[in-house]
């Protein structure tokens, strides 16, 4: 399972920001940035499967 970080967005991803000026950001929701991501493993007849998803950002 591959996993990756938070992908932050704001509404200007390129622009410049006033330091202590309130301003909205969000998170791009996929599987490998906010789930749920499932995967699952066999070995020896046993099969193992994992699920991980996002409980909170803060």
């Amino acid at each position: 399972m591959k996993l990756a970080g938070p992908d932050i967005a704001s509404p200007r991803a390129t622009g410049k920001y006033l330091v202590g000026m309130p301003m909205w950001m969000w998170v791009n929701q996929s599987a490998t940035t906010y789930g749920p991501n499932t995967a699952s493993a066999s070995a020896g007849g046993v099969t193992v499967t994992a699920t991980a998803k996002v409980s909170k950002i803060g």
